[in-house]
């Protein structure tokens, strides 16, 4: 028997198809938004995201220079 990692399982296809109607691109600026001002970190900052999805979050900040 193959083990599957459980952030595999547990983030895979149903996660996407019942959280993709409310996880807009709309939202995660505004979330990303939200971390920014309420970090402030400095441009270029470095920062961890462990087991929290599939990036959404992780893909904005980069673009942000993060």
């Amino acid at each position: 028997m193959t083990q599957t990692s459980w952030y595999k399982e547990f983030f895979g296809q149903p996660y996407l198809e019942t959280y993709q109607p409310v996880l807009t691109p709309e939202r995660t600026i505004r979330e990303v938004d939200f971390i920014q001002k309420t970090l402030a970190l400095p441009a270029g900052s470095k920062i961890l995201d462990l087991c929290c999805g599939h990036g959404r979050h992780l893909i904005e900040l980069a673009k942000r220079g993060y």
